[in-house]
């Protein structure tokens, strides 16, 4: 799952938003972008990030399942059946992980959700976070933009402007096409609240199938560092 740039150390392998079967990946060209966000500290998908107890964690799924689906209950009304999954091998700097991960429909071009609870090797604290990708879309349109928009503001407080967003979705396009790969834009915001650190991190990436087809997605994903 690299191909959501910025959260590899996050995301087992089975969760990137793979647009289609077909898709040929060579390695993610990722270039800092300037989104110009604005972060809430309170917004419904909290819930799934909440602090927890991080001992005992390969027995925490059946937690880290119902912390999800409280979240995705309140802010969305369901619509992601969720399966939670465990990974207690060290690699990539992780060496406990547990996580849920979520379609839309179970449908892979739909949007797809990811939570969970993991401990870093590098620095030895725990981490919790939350990650959203939007749909495969295939054309920049100005429907789908203020729906993402919606999304990115309501249910996880990371506010952009729908002309910022379009002007990244048609960069990323149109280097896909250019490169016939994936190419992404990405910017990452530090922010502390009371008791935590976290990192938001904000990503547009577009990419070519196999068949010649061009598309983007748009992601958020909020990851926290309880104190």
């Amino acid at each position: 799952g690299d191909n959501n740039p910025g959260q590899e150390e996050q995301v087992g392998d089975e969760t990137g938003n793979e647009p289609s079967a077909t898709v040929e990946q060579s390695g993610t060209d990722t270039k800092g972008y300037e989104f110009n966000l604005t972060i809430k500290e309170k917004f419904p998908m909290v819930k799934a990030i909440e602090k927890t107890d991080y001992k005992n964690l390969e027995k925490k799924e059946s937690k880290v399942l119902a912390m999800m689906e409280a979240a995705i209950g309140d802010a969305f009304g369901g619509g992601f059946p969720l399966e939670s999954d465990s990974d207690f091998t060290s690699s990539d700097g992780i060496d406990e992980q547990v996580f849920v991960v979520g379609m839309e429909d179970d449908d892979t071009e739909k949007a797809l959700m990811e939570g969970g609870i993991y401990h870093s090797t590098v620095d030895g604290n725990y981490y919790q976070y939350i990650t959203y990708v939007t749909k495969n879309c295939y054309n920049v349109s100005g429907i789908d933009i203020a729906e993402f928009v919606d999304i990115f503001k309501k249910k996880f407080g990371v506010i952009v402007s729908e002309s910022d967003l379009k002007a990244a979705a048609e960069k990323a396009l149109a280097e896909a096409k250019r490169r016939e790969d994936y190419y992404s834009l990405e910017q990452e915001i530090k922010t502390k609240g009371k008791g935590y650190e976290e990192i938001v991190t904000f990503t547009v990436e577009g990419f070519a199938t196999e068949d010649g087809k061009i598309g983007y997605y748009a992601s958020v994903g909020r990851e926290r560092k309880y104190n």
